[in-house]
């Protein structure tokens, strides 16, 4: 159990005391506890000679007192808690007079976050401790020799049980002892390090820095502020680096100023922070994503909406029809662009349909030459009866992007890619070294690359979200983990095979189908001209899908009412005397969503019928909780007829009594 580290915080702001307490409760160990004083009297009364405080906080800026003179008053009757200075003025000079005065640390209000505090009271307190104890031992050594040795012992089994690596070193830089820990930590026998410089624990390009720096400190190693909570570079015996985190404390003895220092191995905890900052990174992008699609799809559901209302009405030779059909056809091909954003961040909308393989690597051929560059040669095989699988075809073409981009990677001098695809029957003879692979017929994609290859260890992490053997910046280590990612939603699996410096072959398996290939749907639905002229309240934020919804839906017959917001339509419901059959509402709107909106109608017209329509993504989509099976929905960018279609069915299908 971790011992509590109890604070006293001498501070008249309430508003910075609020700041402190909760940079201090936000602590997962739950080790600190706060008492705030608001006044220096109310403080000193909590000083009394059993004090449980190990730490003080205090202001220098106290009503009543002058600065360093608030600190002298103090520090005689806390000698058994170590004193740090709170506070707001920016002033180094007057920082390094409280360390003088004998405080042990000082903070600037406003430019330092909860683990730091956190860190600098521990380190306080150890520093404090381990200084007390040596001190201590030292003065008492020539008239206590049996005490001494016993604190010595004291102190060098807290020292050797430390999760921690501590080091002893003299005024010249020499290490004169070091715990298990710190030995373990760096790789050396104790024999081995002790006598060293301590720069030999750094790597080469930082010793001459580190030495300079060490230098300045020792001149003046009570008053300088002393290093808390920095991370540095170290380096073990065996050549390889790793982040560390010190803190220093000078030990005065008769034989000079010594420095102990504690160094924490904080690899883990970095990795963690990069992983924190490439997800956040991510889920951003993913948001944007989310966003553009959104405006895009309402933009493309108006350029697709007149494309096909001019086609209709304009006769079938008329010399616009073949430009209408091109400004259809790029509407249809920037939808394609728009889910493969939406993969980017994997949000798109899943479409799974029958697909030939092989058309679909023939078809992005071109794109993937640019892709590669010339210095790489390209082959492609692909077997003439190749069979179908099922899949949803912009995550297979997600697949094959990523793993070209990844071979094209590894062979940054040129070299030979190779696509080839192939059918398999795997029975369970076969099965081999392909133990999780369900026994069937498959179809086999495979990319090999003649690049640098990879190790047993590299093979065992690829697809391990955020692992990258790419420099920092590089690569995002996400690449290979959605292609896992695809390919196990596809109900297929994949294997890697390579050897440093021979190449690399990802095999990516996909369940093969009987069924025909499905089309992307093409034809649209005939329109259907209602007789019974129905009232639909059109509930939509942009201008220009509502005029071309509008306009469409008064040409096949219906009555539209139509709102630019939530509480638009609600008030035309609350106006309109006849009959509102259907809401067509947006689902993310300005003052009220779609699905608010839908609550308030149906208490208002029960037998209304509701269709939701949106350019959100699922994940956007069901945090409005639209994604019900029973729930009417039409995704953006929308064809008329099919929005027609899709009225019809619902207004056609009988109101469900309560």
């Amino acid at each position: 159990m971790k011992e509590t580290i109890h604070v006293l915080l001498i501070e008249d702001s309430a508003v910075d005391a609020r700041l402190v307490k909760g940079m201090l409760e936000h602590d997962e160990n739950g080790i600190f506890t706060l008492q705030h004083a608001s006044t220096f009297e109310e403080g000193l009364r909590f000083l009394a000679p059993d004090s449980l405080y190990r730490v003080i906080l205090l202001d220098l800026g106290l009503p009543g007192s002058t600065g360093l003179e608030t600190l002298r008053r103090i520090m005689p009757l806390a000698e058994g808690a170590s004193v740090v200075v709170f506070t707001a003025l920016q002033d180094e000079e007057l920082g390094i007079a409280a360390l003088r005065e004998g405080a042990h640390d000082y903070v600037i209000k406003g430019q330092i976050h909860g683990g730091q505090l956190r860190r600098i009271l521990r380190y306080a307190v150890e520093r404090h401790k381990l200084s007390s104890e040596l001190r201590a031992e030292i003065k008492h050594r020539a008239r206590v020799q049996q005490a001494l040795q016993l604190s010595e012992q004291r102190y060098r089994l807290l020292s050797e049980t430390a999760p921690i690596g501590i080091l002893l070193t003299n005024e010249q830089g020499m290490v004169i002892d070091a715990n298990t820990q710190a030995l373990r930590m760096f790789g050396y026998d104790r024999g081995e390090l002790i006598g060293e410089s301590i720069e030999m624990l750094l790597p080469e390009r930082f010793r001459r820095s580190h030495e300079g720096q060490r230098s300045s400190y020792m001149k003046a190693p009570h008053t300088r502020p002393m290093a808390v909570g920095q991370e540095l570079t170290a380096r073990r015996k065996d050549g390889t680096e790793f982040a560390v985190e010190i803190a220093l404390a000078p030990l005065a003895t008769d034989d000079g100023v010594l420095v102990s220092s504690t160094i924490v191995d904080i690899t883990e905890r970095k990795k963690m922070e990069e992983q924190r900052r490439l997800s956040q990174r991510m889920e951003a992008i993913g948001k944007l994503s989310g966003g553009v699609a959104h405006d895009f799809n309402n933009l493309l559901a108006v350029i697709l909406g007149y494309s096909d209302v001019l086609l209709d009405a304009l006769p079938p030779d008329h010399p616009a029809i073949r430009k209408i059909e091109m400004i259809r056809r790029a509407g249809a091909s920037a939808v394609d662009l728009t889910r493969q954003l939406l993969a980017f961040s994997r949000q798109q909308m899943l479409q799974p349909r029958v697909l030939d393989l092989k058309e679909i690597v023939e078809r992005t051929q071109a794109l993937l030459r640019r892709l590669i560059g010339e210095n790489i040669e390209f082959k492609i095989s692909l077997d003439p009866s190749l069979g179908r699988v099922k899949a949803d075809p912009g995550q297979i073409e997600q697949v094959l992007l990523n793993l070209v981009i990844n071979a094209r990677d590894a062979m940054p001098q040129g070299g030979r890619l190779t696509i080839e695809a192939h059918n398999v029957e795997m029975d369970d003879p076969y099965k081999g070294e392909h133990q999780v692979l369900i026994p069937g017929r498959y179809v086999v994609l495979g990319v090999q690359d003649t690049g640098c290859g990879m190790d047993r260890d590299t093979q065992s992490r690829i697809f391990e979200p955020f692992y990258t053997t790419k420099e920092l910046g590089k690569g995002t280590g996400l690449g290979l983990a959605t292609v896992y990612g695809i390919v196990k939603q596809s109900g297929g699996y994949i294997w890697v095979y390579s050897e440093l410096n021979q190449g690399t072959l990802f095999k990516v398996y996909l369940p093969r189908v009987d069924e025909s290939v499905q089309p992307a749907k093409q034809n649209e639905p005939e329109a259907v001209v209602r007789e019974s002229c129905e009232t639909i309240l059109l509930a939509e934020d942009s201008v220009s899908l509502r005029e071309m919804a509008r306009e469409y839906l008064e040409s096949v017959g219906y009555v539209v009412l139509e709102a630019a917001s939530g509480r638009e339509a609600l008030q035309k419901a609350k106006e309109f005397d006849g009959p509102i059959h259907l809401l067509l509402t947006d689902v993310v709107m300005p003052e009220m969503s779609g699905p608010e909106l839908a609550r308030h109608m149906t208490e208002l017209r029960p037998e209304i019928k509701i269709i939701f329509t949106s350019g959100y993504t699922n994940d956007a989509i069901a945090r409005q909780g639209v994604l019900d099976p029973a729930v009417a929905f039409i995704q953006k960018p929308y064809r008329p007829k099919a929005l027609a279609r899709k009225i019809q069915e619902v207004l056609d299908v009988p109101a469900v009594k309560g």
